[in-house]
């Protein structure tokens, strides 16, 4: 609600696994921003998400910021998107003390949200 002139590209998202498997048509209506997902992590950082790599986010550290890499009485992971293919009742998390993607039983209470805006790049200045 705070962020009056952000709109989502689409309201309706296919959740898909760290494969690209879909699951569901997830619906983002009414919220102007999202979950980043586990190919958008992939993309960004040059990783294969479900290797849990120590490090592997070293290249991202911009995904780090204000968490507990920075500062120790910030929270130490936060959530993306997707459900891990083997055991669906578990989701990715980018776990900060590693610097890596990392999965965690979904009913866990320790990663945070961030969110995730969309930017046309037509509206960005270089």
């Amino acid at each position: 609600s705070q962020w009056k002139n952000v709109r989502l590209s689409n309201t309706t998202r296919k959740i898909k696994d760290e494969q690209g498997t879909e699951y569901i048509d997830f619906s983002y209506e009414g919220y102007s921003a999202r979950l980043l997902t586990t190919q958008e992590v992939e993309s960004a950082c040059n990783i294969t998400v479900g290797n849990e790599n120590l490090g592997e986010l070293d290249s991202c550290k911009y995904l780090l910021e204000n968490t507990e890499y920075s500062n120790n009485s910030l929270k130490p992971s936060w959530w993306l998107e997707n459900p891990f293919s083997s055991f669906t009742n578990h989701a990715e998390i980018v776990q900060v003390y590693n610097r890596k993607v990392y999965r965690l039983p979904a009913t866990s209470s320790t990663p945070l949200v961030r969110p995730a805006i969309e930017v046309p790049k037509s509206k960005i200045s270089y």
